[in-house]
């Protein structure tokens, strides 16, 4: 056979039964790729053709490849098919399509043989599921057949898509204490066509103080279209808190957020004050402690500060406010307390409150008690003669186990004479537990005085009041100074001389009121014949005796000579008697008596 010339031969054709074709115009170019595309040839004896012929007889074929659904979702999957054609006969091409993707999907198969379809149209079917979200290069290549088939290409763009999500949280209990814990469950739902569990993370977080103990992340499990995840979240102030999980989304999901409030209430509180000692006295401090209790079903530990307030006039040492502390759910300070004055007094202690305790208060009484006191009043000199002044101290003494200064005022009063003051009140100063004040008092009779002091108290000290006996002595008496005559040597208002010449005098008592010196001497009434030739009277008898102090002493009157010679010749005589008491440094004082002696 030349080159170029037609053959006659009948071809049996693949899977025909002997059907043939007269290839009378056939080319023998195409007769070689017609057998090698069905792989039996008889009847006929094939020879070698042109090159040029069988590069002519190839048929052009165009290759298409097409995915749906497209878009798809990350991680669903899709038919991509490979549709070949000739494009110049009515011969559908056979044969194996190779297919690829620019993308990180999976394909099922990365080839498929193709099947005849419609016409001069073979296709086949791969799936392919995208792992990321983007465009995607599907591309299809078919190799053609040597000889009867070009080989072509076609590619076409998948959209993989990811999924809308909704994130959705809420807490349990959605009302919790400060301090207490409540259960946040985030769920993550795939509101895509064909949902797929969410996976990867959530992170909560809150618009409050409060913490996630275990962390605010938590890893999504879940299976059909939906996921969830909990952590644990305890708020740290009280009021609406706004929780908000977060979800990243992974590979086929988007992300998305959801928000919810939790409601976060305070524990409430019981604030109990009470002091000690109590009852305490004016003046002195008591310690009063304030003890601040969470009283809610959780109970933390109280903070901040105490403020206390009292009634009464007294003062806090350090200052009116304390700090609480304490552990579990109690707490407490103490602050120091000094009453002004006595009486009850309200003691008040007020909790503000933190973050997660409610404020509280309480209210104590205070019962502050007056000190003691003992009142000690003394006048010196003691005994004072009559007109002359004493000075009367009043000393008022705190008595209590813990003294203070008494102050205030002192009144003074007497009884039984009629002497003055020179005030009637006097204001106490001194120091420690002890304070005096003095008067002077001048009394107007001889005898014995009571002076009484007063203590009137203060707002610390109770009242109190202490009397005295001042001892008042008047001018010696001429009965001080002769009382010898009329109790010793006498037993009427006469006295006898014989006996008084025997005894040579008389002997009796004084009683000095104070220090001095005592004199008595007897003269004779004046007369001319009891009268000394230089006029002056005679000297019947004298005694003189010396205090060193108040006191009773015996003195001793004795006859004068010419006393002794005037007595021996008189029956009946009449004698003054003349007293001198002078104290030291002061003028004496004489009582003068008339009295008659007989024989």
């Amino acid at each position: 056979m030349a080159e170029g010339d037609e053959v006659g031969c009948m071809i049996a054709a693949h899977g025909t039964g002997g059907a043939s074709e007269s290839g009378a115009g056939m080319k023998a170019g195409r007769l070689v790729g017609l057998a090698l595309m069905l792989g039996v040839v008889s009847g006929c004896v094939l020879t070698p053709v042109p090159a040029a012929w069988a590069s002519a007889a190839q048929d052009a074929t165009q290759t298409v490849v097409s995915c749906s659904p497209n878009p798809v979702p990350v991680g669903d999957t899709t038919a991509c098919t490979a549709t070949v054609t000739d494009t110049a006969s009515t011969l559908a091409p056979t044969g194996i399509v190779s297919l690829s993707s620019s993308g990180s999907g999976t394909l099922s198969n990365k080839s498929c043989e193709l099947a005849v379809s419609a016409g001069s149209a073979s296709s086949c079917t791969v799936d392919y599921t995208p792992s990321l979200s983007g465009t995607v290069e599907i591309t299809a290549s078919y190799p053609g057949v040597a000889g009867v088939y070009e080989p072509s290409s076609g590619t076409s763009l998948l959209t993989a898509g990811i999924e809308p999500t909704l994130t959705v949280v809420s807490c349990s209990p959605n009302l919790v204490q400060v301090g207490g814990q409540a259960t946040c469950t985030a769920t993550v739902s795939d509101m895509g066509a064909t949902s797929s569990p969410p996976l990867g993370t959530v992170t909560l977080s809150s618009s409050g103080s409060g913490s996630f103990p275990l962390g605010p992340s938590c890893a999504l499990i879940g299976s059909g279209g939906s996921a969830v995840c909990t952590v644990v979240y305890t708020p740290g102030v009280a009021g609406s808190v706004v929780i908000t999980a977060s979800y990243g989304g992974d590979g086929g999901h988007a992300a998305s957020s959801g928000s919810s409030s939790l409601v976060v209430g305070t524990d409430l509180t019981q604030t109990v004050v009470r002091c000690s000692p109590n009852p305490v006295q004016a003046g002195a401090s008591t310690a009063c402690t304030a003890t601040v209790t969470d009283t809610g079903a959780n109970p933390s530990l109280p903070t901040g500060i105490v403020s206390l307030s009292s009634s009464g006039s007294g003062s806090f040492l350090l200052g009116s406010s304390c700090a609480l502390a304490g552990s579990g759910g109690s707490a407490v300070c103490t602050v120091l307390y000094t009453p002004g004055v006595a009486g009850s007094v309200v003691i008040t202690a007020s909790y503000g409150g933190d973050g997660g305790h409610a404020a509280s208060r309480d209210s104590g009484i205070l019962t502050a008690v007056t000190h003691p006191t003992q009142m000690v009043v003394s006048c010196s000199p003691n005994p004072v003669q009559v007109d002359r002044s004493t000075a009367c101290t009043a000393t008022v003494t705190d008595t209590g186990a813990s003294p203070s200064l008494p102050a205030g005022i002192v009144s003074l009063s007497s009884s039984g004479g009629s002497g003055s003051f020179s005030s009637r009140s006097c204001a106490l100063a001194g120091s420690g537990g002890s304070a005096v004040c003095t008067v002077l008092y001048t009394p107007g009779v001889a005898g014995t005085v009571v002076i009484t002091a007063a203590y009137s108290g203060d707002g610390a000290h109770a009242a109190s009041s202490r009397s005295s006996s001042l001892a008042v002595a008047g001018e010696v008496t001429s009965h001080q100074l002769l009382v010898a005559l009329t109790s010793d040597t006498t037993s009427s208002t006469k006295a006898r001389i014989p006996a008084l010449l025997k005894a040579g005098g008389v002997t009796f008592s004084f009683k000095a009121p104070e220090a001095g010196t005592a004199t008595i001497r007897w003269y004779p009434v004046p007369s001319g014949a009891h009268t000394a030739s230089q006029g002056k009277p005679v000297l019947v008898a004298s005694g003189r005796l010396v205090f060193p102090s108040s006191g009773t002493r015996h003195m001793r009157l004795k006859l004068m000579p010419a006393g002794r010679r005037l007595l021996l010749h008189a029956r009946r005589i009449q004698l003054i008697a003349e007293g001198t008491f002078t104290p030291p440094g002061r003028a004496g004082m004489t009582a003068r008596k008339t009295f008659t002696l007989v024989r």
